[in-house]
């Protein structure tokens, strides 16, 4: 494994799963079909390949490419799913996990409606490829829908 300058606090002797997971790419963007490609931050040397950080960076703020969907479910209250930019797998193994679906509230609701306590207000769903997060997206905005008419609240598209 790499070992530059700034990694002094890194012990020598890793044991060879950490030096797997440290070996892989963490930085993503998508290529002009959608598809995600690492963007290499570290030199071989280990240093960091600042050119490729901004890059990278310039790739994450525009929202309009990393989004894949939204879908605004109730007034205020939105499922999205979004190209992460970041592999959000923790483990030595496994493919990447870049994409991400969340549930979002532009308004606070009112105590009487108790948002904190539905079960989909703490959904976070995560993917490997951007085939699963479409679906991951279809199955929580049929989530909150399904959820909101059992409790006789509107969940017609708005």
């Amino acid at each position: 494994m790499p070992v530059g300058d700034n990694d002094d606090f890194l012990p020598r002797d890793l044991p060879e799963p950490v030096k797997r997971l440290l070996d892989r790419p963490v930085h993503y963007k998508l290529d002009d079909r959608g598809e995600p490609v690492p963007v290499h931050t570290r030199r071989e040397d280990g240093s960091m390949n600042v050119e490729a950080l901004i890059e990278w960076g310039r790739f994450m703020e525009e929202i309009q490419v990393r989004r894949v969907l939204l879908t605004e479910v109730v007034a205020g209250t939105f499922v999205s799913t979004v190209f992460l930019g970041l592999d959000h797998n923790f483990y030595a193994s496994g493919p990447p996990i870049l994409w991400e679906t969340m549930v979002w509230t532009e308004v606070a609701p009112p105590p009487a409606q108790q948002w904190r306590n539905r079960e989909w207000w703490d959904i976070e769903r995560r993917y490997s490829n951007q085939s699963e997060a479409r679906d991951g997206h279809a199955e929580v905005v049929a989530e909150v829908r399904a959820t909101l008419a059992a409790e006789g609240a509107a969940a017609e598209d708005p």
